[in-house]
């Protein structure tokens, strides 16, 4: 064989490497993205089930937009116009979480 057929062989050798290797990080960083919105979906349903029910519970009117806050990644708040009984609140957070899938710390 000829140095210069071996020359552009390895060329296109290692630009396939790279290539096949760029794709794989955009599919994970994509995997990524979609796992963080599918966590988003069902937090923000888990949240609004337990404002729901508090509300029921107290018998006062549902905010009809969204009163789950988004803080940072980790981190919700849940406006609730109603007094929020401690023991009622945790049951409701334990059935929504487990209802979602959702295996998270809660605080």
């Amino acid at each position: 064989m000829k140095i210069n057929y071996i020359k552009w062989l390895t060329i296109f050798g290692v630009f396939a490497i790279i290539s096949i290797f760029l794709v794989q990080i955009f599919w994970v960083m994509q995997a990524f993205t979609i796992s963080e919105s599918q966590f988003d979906q069902s937090v923000n349903g888990a949240l609004r089930r337990v404002a729901e029910n508090i509300a029921i519970n107290n018998k006062t009117d549902f905010q009809q937009n969204n009163p789950v806050i988004k803080i940072n990644p980790r981190h919700y708040i849940v406006n609730v116009n109603s007094e929020i009984d401690a023991e009622l609140l945790d049951h409701y957070l334990v059935a929504a979480l487990d209802y979602f899938h959702i295996d998270q710390d809660v605080e």
